[in-house]
């Protein structure tokens, strides 16, 4: 059978364990649920990127919803300005942090973005994210790319529930395999297949060479 809804991924799961009866609607929900939740925190690719204007008015402004992981984030100006990110204790010691100036580095605390120098008025920023995924609410590109990674991840979880070690293993192990593939495509995909060149911007005066 296709995958291609809640329902289907529910009905998906029970055929896969062939036992409707311990495995009911109640228990396939959360078994999706923690499996999902297992993905959110293991993958990261091109199908959960997402964008969205920020308007940074202070310091901090708070995160858009379904945040995981900031990708990049840039000034909406011209010319445009990419900040740059640091950790939260690096960022607090940096010199800049009390002042009033157009941002240059950035953080992530508490849900919230801080940047700083704070902006002396309203500037768009614009957030490329990686966004947690939550099929119940709303079906995923990522669902609908690699509904079996969700079906293995709340595989794992609906073997527990069952206390059946073989499947846990089994669907442990397809997972993984899953995850594993869809990394090394996704990471393809992006470089297309080229390797990564270091490129200088400094200009050579052959002549010195000579």
């Amino acid at each position: 059978m296709s995958i291609d809804t809640f329902p289907d991924l529910m009905s998906a799961l029970q055929n896969l364990f062939d036992d409707s009866a311990s495995l009911d609607a109640a228990r396939v929900k959360d078994a999706i649920s923690m499996g999902e939740a297992l993905i959110n925190r293991r993958v990261r690719g091109r199908e959960m990127e997402t964008s969205a204007d920020m308007t940074i008015s202070s310091r901090t402004t708070a995160l858009p919803t379904g945040f995981v992981q900031a990708r990049r984030f840039y000034l909406n100006t011209d010319p445009i300005v990419t900040l740059g990110y640091m950790p939260p204790n690096d960022f607090w010691m940096r010199n800049g942090v009390n002042q009033t100036a157009q941002p240059v580095f950035f953080t992530i605390e508490a849900g919230n973005l801080v940047v700083a120098p704070t902006p002396s008025s309203s500037i768009t920023g614009k957030m490329l994210y990686y966004k947690k995924s939550d099929i119940a609410s709303a079906l995923t590109t990522l669902f609908s790319a690699h509904p079996d990674m969700y079906l293995y991840a709340a595989g794992i979880y609906a073997a527990d529930f069952l206390d059946d070690d073989r499947r846990m293993l089994k669907c442990t192990g397809m997972f993984e395999q899953i995850v594993s593939d869809y990394d090394a495509a996704d990471e393809g995909d992006r470089y297309g297949g080229a390797p990564l060149v270091t490129r200088s911007l400094v200009s050579v005066d052959d002549s010195r060479r000579r």
